[in-house]
């Protein structure tokens, strides 16, 4: 049995006592928020010197790879003899911006607080700037230099200190990791102490609360069992006085109330399952479509797909899809309808929507005598149906059609409609991929045709020197064997017949961007490793590089010529730049 409540189980404070608590509670918070406030002023700071580290690391590293390439740029300038404008333009842009990067470290006073206190590493920097200043002067003097031996003499002085720099780089790299892991470890421990703190705090704040709340609670609990063992009709005792009492009777006004909402929650349970029920039906048809998308190119599959599932999720009795074909809209899937609207709506006329053909948002006709096409809207109407939901077909900014719901007892909304919404969009979007893809795929065949009935043989090269693409030509030519992988397999640089001759040199400079024609006679049987077997032939090979939309050469082409009824000495070759 429930022991009564009264006035024994809590024990009323005076409000001296009360208010005394509240400022202990005040200045306790008060304390807790300063030293919370102190401690992450502490991990900001040390998280910003952290931040600053990784940033000067970064600079520092990227001022390194610049010199590496500053120094290649210079090589070519020099060694490859590559005196014309464009290249020098190369090295003063490369010098322009190296020139920032060092002025980025050396004038930033954010990075020069951190050697504050390490006058090493400071004067690594100064130094580091002083033999970048020298690197500049010699570099300048380029524009100055008479021949080839100044030149030289230019390389030789930027690469000495260009060598020093990285030497003094790598030892400011040193100096400020051993700097960041002592700022870590700081931080690190800096963690433990407050967390050690917090725990602390939080066992006291625990204890507290324990004597202050949980442990008068209890006597509540007692009571609030017997309720529970009792049923709903069950209340607590409102005898008591004071905050007790007042609990009480708050708690006994909850309970009235929460038996007025139990049957209003099974009235919703009930409503939401519908609900709930109509949802995993739209989600399951989007699947469904989905799904089909993914696994079909059939732009008839996926309108009939769309048009079922529409129909099966329950959202409307009846669906169809016209698309636009010569200015008229044309019937392309439909569920729901008989035969006789499949006769006499087969066919919306150009200009029949008067004007809202064009509209790209979803409107609903709650009465079809609305529609801007009458005699749609009377085709439908004698079919049963009386309200439409017209959704566009976009594509690129370009109605393609539309998708047209029906419900014939008006429950048709624009609030359950977003899987309508859903597949009206994605039509748009696969019609007009499967129309890419379609065209695409025409093309491919089309340059296929165009490359197997050229009269030579012709061979795409990757950079590995992997053959991508070859002809039935060249196929002759060669004698491959069609169980072999020879287009992902060949290797024009292991081909050995061209290596015995010398040719691979050759043809590695169409990488370089030269054209390259020679004659040699070419017995494939010799190339064992990759099953060739056609008859020796004096073939004329040109090679010559293709280019990316970027201007990089991407790949290189052969071009097979068969020479052998021509005049002309056996072994010869040739190249052009």
């Amino acid at each position: 049995m429930a022991r009564p409540m009264g006035t024994h189980l809590f024990k009323m404070k005076p409000p001296s006592k009360s208010l005394a608590t509240g400022i202990k509670l005040f200045l306790a918070f008060a304390v807790i928020s300063l030293v919370a406030f102190w401690d992450y002023r502490l991990f900001l700071d040390k998280a910003g010197r952290i931040e600053l580290y990784d940033e000067l690391t970064y600079h520092i590293n990227s001022i390194k790879v610049s010199i590496t390439r500053l120094e290649y740029t210079l090589d070519m300038f020099v060694v490859a003899r590559r005196f014309e404008d464009t290249t020098v333009g190369l090295i003063k842009k490369d010098v322009q911006k190296l020139d920032s990067a060092v002025m980025r470290v050396v004038e930033n006073p954010a990075y020069m607080s951190l050697f504050e206190a390490d006058a090493f590493a400071y004067d690594e920097v100064i130094s580091v700037s002083e033999d970048w200043q020298r690197v500049k002067d010699e570099i300048a003097a380029l524009d100055e230099a008479m021949n080839q031996s100044e030149v030289i003499l230019i390389h030789n002085a930027v690469d000495v200190n260009t060598i020093l720099i990285n030497e003094k780089s790598d030892r400011l790299l040193g100096v400020i990791a051993e700097s960041r892991g002592r700022v870590f470890a700081e931080t690190r421990s800096l963690a433990v102490m407050s967390l050690g703190g917090f725990v602390f705090i939080c066992f006291f704040a625990a204890l507290v609360f324990y004597n202050k709340v949980i442990s008068p609670l209890n006597s509540v609990a007692a009571t609030a069992e017997g309720i529970a063992s009792g049923g709903r009709s069950a209340r607590f005792g409102e005898s008591s006085a004071g905050v007790t009492g007042r609990l009480a009777r708050s708690l006994n006004k909850m309970l009235d109330a929460m038996d007025g909402l139990v049957t209003l929650r099974d009235d919703e349970a009930g409503r939401l399952a519908g609900e709930m029920s109509r949802k995993n039906a739209a989600i399951e048809a989007l699947n469904v479509f989905s799904a089909l998308a993914g696994k079909s190119i059939s732009l008839s599959d996926m309108y009939g797909a769309a048009v079922t599932e529409a129909v099966g999720a329950g959202i409307a009795d009846a669906a169809v899809i016209y698309l636009r074909e010569k200015g008229d809209l044309r019937l392309k899937a439909s569920e729901g309808f008989d035969d006789f609207f499949l006769a006499e709506g087969s066919e919306i006329p150009a200009g029949a929507l008067k004007g809202s053909e064009e509209e790209r948002e979803a409107h609903l006709y709650a009465d079809l005598e609305d529609f801007p096409y009458e005699r749609f809207g009377k085709v439908l109407k004698s079919c049963g149906f009386s309200a439409l939901l017209s959704l566009p077909i976009c594509s690129r900014d370009m109605v393609l059609g539309y998708l047209y719901a029906l419900s014939k007892d008006k429950n048709l909304t624009m609030e359950n409609t977003s899987l309508l919404k859903a597949m009206a969009a994605s039509l748009g979007s696969y019609t007009c991929y499967i129309d890419l893809f379609q065209r695409e795929h025409g093309l491919k065949k089309f340059l296929e045709r165009l490359i197997n009935q050229v009269p030579f043989g012709l061979a795409v090269f990757d950079k590995a020197g992997r053959c991508v693409v070859l002809n039935n030509v060249l196929k002759k030519f060669l004698g491959t064997d069609p169980k072999f992988d020879f287009p992902g397999k060949y290797c024009i640089f292991e081909d050995e017949v061209l290596k015995s001759q010398g040719m691979v040199t050759s043809i590695k400079k169409s990488y370089e961007g030269f054209a390259t024609e020679f004659i040699i006679k070419y017995d494939p049987s010799l190339v064992k490793r990759f099953r060739l077997s056609g008859k020796p032939r004096r073939l004329k090979i040109k090679a010559f590089p293709l280019y990316d939309a970027g201007g990089e050469i991407s790949n290189i082409s052969l071009i097979y010529e068969d020479v052998s009824m021509s005049e002309g000495s056996v072994s010869e070759s040739g190249e052009r730049g």
